[in-house]
């Protein structure tokens, strides 16, 4: 006679999958594995795994939604059109500065927190500062590695289609910082002239700090505008952000807060003046009608060299100018020297 005893309890990876073929078998991590060893059963290493994994995932979530409670980001979409309208000068200060076709362009406006904005900026970055007439610093300019020496590059004479030379793990020369500070300054005065088109803030350079970590101008949780703008050069390129504080807006907010319908820029004189001088020297027919008639076909068909048209109109009648097909002025008829004029006495009403 054999004696049954009870069936053996799973203890291993193969015994699970042995006795639940449909389990999905997943590696144990060494403090399960050492806990195995020490007697323990699968199921009440699991249960203490998920218990650990529900615990940290809500001590990891909580800090964010502490933070997320504390502000929001108000959508704001006349900065774009601002932003828009400090690329194109940008890129005419810039290529005025070093001598090149430089482009830059805006790639994205999202809003973060001044924490995560910080805690992302590169270590080989080089933040300016930027305060307002009263002296407070109200942003930051960052600029990446590839930017800076592009700058340097470009500023040095360097020549179109060679790579640009980097030299990492140094600290930044005393030249390489003030020629970045010449493109700062005039980076903040077009972001400057750009806001004043709209809203009353002004930017000024204020210094260059070559530690990112130290640029800290806000709390960690306060909301801000963070704009990115990519500048292409002399077959270069880099990036540099724009971090505005919500706080520095003030009142300002409910200006850039409205839907952007459309624009009458002061600062598109130039172009309306140079389009307005184009439009005042292109070329323009003018046609003399001295009489019209509405003759028969059959009379016009019938007509041959010497046949007569006989006018009704008079040396005193009016004379109709037409630009192609539209009616233009009324004249009268007369001479100047040698040649047949015409003076012009009114407009001809519009229909």
């Amino acid at each position: 006679m054999t004696n049954k005893g009870p069936a053996n309890k799973p203890t291993g990876l193969h015994d699970i999958k042995a006795a639940n073929p449909s389990a999905e078998v997943k590696p144990l991590e060494p403090s399960q594995i050492d806990r195995l060893l020490r007697g323990e059963s699968i199921a009440t290493i699991n249960k203490r795994q998920s218990i650990h994994t529900s615990t940290s995932t809500a001590a990891r979530s909580l800090p964010s939604i502490l933070k997320s409670g504390k502000s929001s980001f108000e959508p704001l979409p006349m900065i774009e059109v601002i932003f828009d309208r400090f690329g194109g000068k940008s890129s005419a200060s810039l290529r005025k500065l070093t001598g090149t076709n430089i482009k830059v362009s805006l790639v994205s406006v999202v809003g973060v927190h001044f924490g995560d904005y910080l805690v992302g900026l590169p270590q080989s970055s080089l933040v300016a500062t930027l305060a307002n007439e009263a002296k407070e610093t109200i942003g930051l300019l960052s600029f990446n590695s590839d930017m800076i020496y592009s700058i340097v590059d470009v500023l040095l004479g360097g020549k179109r289609g060679t790579a640009v030379m980097r030299i990492t793990d140094r600290p930044y020369t005393n030249f390489e910082k003030l020629l970045l500070t010449k493109a700062a300054k005039e980076i903040a005065s077009d972001l400057s002239q750009s806001f004043q088109s709209l809203i009353p803030l002004s930017f000024a350079f204020d210094h260059l700090e070559t530690n990112p970590k130290l640029a800290v101008v806000a709390r960690d949780s306060d909301p801000v505008i963070l704009s990115r703008f990519k500048v292409e050069m002399a077959e270069r390129e880099g990036t540099f952000e724009l971090m505005l504080p919500y706080a520095s807006l003030g009142k300002s907010k409910d200006i850039l807060s409205q839907s952007f319908i459309g624009e009458n820029s002061k600062t598109d004189s130039k172009w309306q003046e140079a389009l307005s001088e184009e439009i005042a020297l292109a070329g323009l027919d003018l046609t003399a009608v001295l009489e019209t008639q509405t003759l028969p076909l059959k009379e016009v068909l019938n007509w041959h060299i010497g046949s007569k048209l006989e006018l009704v109109a008079s040396p005193d009648s009016d004379i109709s100018l037409f630009a192609e097909t539209t009616p233009m002025f009324y004249g009268k008829l007369g001479r100047k020297g040698s040649k047949i004029a015409i003076q012009i006495e009114a407009p001809i009403a519009k229909d």
